[in-house]
């Protein structure tokens, strides 16, 4: 199965303070006003797709190092399950498996493509749900992904977002193995084995979608870092 959140993809993110100051003696000297603090970056909670239909809410820039909190961190799994387009990418792979007989334990019909339906939806919010929510509130990691600079050159750029599967950062902004990712992987593979088809569960189905979201995501995090520019580029073609 596939998802937004690169678990399987198509089969497949302000708190803004000012510090107020204050002088001890008030009446007898004036008070300057404190200085403003600078904005933080936006973070990506809004409807940001890329290529107009993939939701990219985890996407930050490295600038953005503020750690999320964890309601912040819950609200990524939930802005990408309520985005509409998911619903319809979900009904897409659903079409796709019905046409091909994958899951053949399901069936044909109506009824089956409901349960091929809620089998897609169900794989692609569980994998969201650990992948972006519980497991980063768990290990105190950060679900975005952080772009890197476009001095890194295109091959710098190419390695980094295929090794942020693997490397992952901190909310007390070090660098540490991605367990979030690990453990989602395995955790949303496992549960699906609760709803598939008897003859489509086991080990070997588990860590082969385990693979296949690995791959997912590392070609995913491609995308987003190079969008920005792909964006940039045909713009200036219109």
């Amino acid at each position: 199965m596939f998802g937004f959140d690169g678990r399987i993809a198509f089969r497949p993110v302000a708190l803004a303070g000012i510090l107020l100051g204050c002088a001890s003696g008030l009446w007898a000297q004036p008070v300057q006003a404190p200085a403003a603090a600078p904005p933080e970056p936006a973070r990506n909670w809004g409807g940001n797709h890329m290529l107009g239909v993939l939701p990219a809410y985890n996407v930050a820039g490295q600038a953005d190092s503020k750690p999320l909190t964890k309601r912040q961190k819950f609200r990524l799994f939930w802005e990408g399950t309520k985005d509409p387009i998911g619903f319809l990418a979900v009904g897409f792979e659903a079409g796709i498996e019905q046409a091909n007989n994958s899951n053949a334990g399901y069936g044909q019909g109506a009824g089956a493509f409901c349960k091929r339906y809620a089998a897609a939806w169900t794989d692609a919010t569980s994998g969201r749900l650990f992948r972006n929510s519980i497991y980063p509130i768990l290990l105190h990691e950060d679900p975005r992904y952080f772009r890197r600079s476009a001095s890194a050159g295109f091959g710098g750029r190419i390695g980094y977002a295929v090794s942020r599967v693997l490397v992952t950062r901190t909310d007390s902004q070090a660098g540490s193995f991605n367990w979030s990712k690990l453990f989602a992987s395995f955790s949303s593979a496992g549960l699906s084995n609760l709803y598939y088809p008897a003859q489509n569960r086991g080990v070997g189905l588990t860590l082969t979608n385990v693979g296949i979201g690995y791959g997912t995501e590392a070609g995913l995090n491609t995308l987003k870092e190079f969008w920005p520019d792909l964006k940039q580029h045909l713009s200036r073609k219109r």
